[in-house]
């Protein structure tokens, strides 16, 4: 294993070499260790890059775009996995935000037989087995968007939480990250399986588990169509409360305003104090205008009861 900090490496019968950044000293030794592209090695800088899978004279380059969850923001984040086959050299470059490389990297570091293990075949054994990995962590994001989906369809009822519609956005933005992330996998994938036997023999369970792989993303794209669906259901349950709820308090307010403004009416035209003003002279004149007022208000409340408007 080499000490450089961004550039490990770790040989046995085929050598990983682990990127965790990209900048002058990685590009400078790319292009003076390999015979890559220059485009390729373009590509895997900034900004971000669309999944492809090229097979150039040597080597496949290939680029994924994965998503991984921030704890501090609570978002998917899309984020880009380069890698680079040779025959006997599989490379990975990113910045080192996957737990999965972190996690293989860390192995490595602690175990000293790990390269005898994972590299004693073909780097592309090692390939599908990173690939596999990947894939697989990805099903506790879907389980953690699964949970807040369900928490969200049981309290929607409930109305108790005022950051409702927050969350529910915040998931259907995870949902179209994660599923934009996701979108070009399979198709990558498949150019993969069919390059591949082109680019070197395999042995008889390579296959097998590119197969299991491609599977992974079907699951986890029915998934994601699932949840898209759903949160799209709750979304749409939530504006209809909202919109019930937002109907009675116009109702109510509307009523309310009927009915005040003949009693409004009525005090304005007592209250102009004219000679010929009926009542103003009579001493019980304040009560009998009260009365006038209570059965106009009682008459109203009877015509909507009528009317089945309350």
């Amino acid at each position: 294993m080499e000490k450089n900090s961004s550039i490990q490496t770790y040989r046995a019968n085929a050598t990983w070499i682990n990127i965790t950044q990209f900048k002058k000293e990685e590009i400078a030794y790319l292009k003076k260790t390999f015979q890559f592209f220059l485009s390729d090695i373009k590509d895997v800088l900034p900004p971000l890059q669309r999944p492809k899978v090229k097979e150039r004279p040597g080597y496949i380059f290939m680029i994924l775009v994965l998503p991984i969850y921030r704890r501090d923001t609570r978002m998917i984040l899309p984020t880009e996995l380069d890698l680079f086959l040779t025959k006997d050299t599989l490379i990975t470059i990113h910045s080192n935000n996957f737990k999965t490389l972190q996690d293989i990297s860390a192995y490595f570091k602690k175990e000293k037989l790990a390269p005898e293990k994972f590299l004693a075949v073909s780097p592309i054994t090692f390939l599908f087995e990173i690939l596999e990995r990947i894939y697989e962590s990805l099903f506790p994001m879907l389980t953690h968007l699964s949970n807040d989906i369900n928490e969200l369809g049981e309290n929607i009822f409930e109305d108790r939480d005022p950051n409702l519609i927050a969350r529910i956005l915040e998931i259907k933005r995870n949902i179209i990250a994660f599923r934009k992330a996701l979108s070009a996998h399979k198709r990558a994938l498949k150019q993969l399986e069919e390059i591949i036997p082109r680019f070197s023999p395999l042995d008889a369970g390579v296959p097998s588990r590119l197969e299991e792989i491609i599977e992974h993303t079907r699951e986890i794209w029915d998934e994601l169509d699932n949840y898209a669906y759903t949160i799209s259901a709750i979304h749409e349950s939530h504006e209809s409360i909202t919109t019930h709820k937002l109907n009675i308090i116009i109702k109510t307010l509307t009523m309310f305003s009927v009915i005040v403004f003949p009693l409004t009416l009525l005090a304005a035209i007592f209250g102009m104090n004219t000679v010929q003003t009926p009542f103003v002279n009579r001493p019980d004149g304040f009560w009998i205008i009260i009365i006038l007022m209570c059965i106009g208000t009682l008459s109203l409340l009877g015509i909507f009861k009528w009317k089945r408007w309350l």
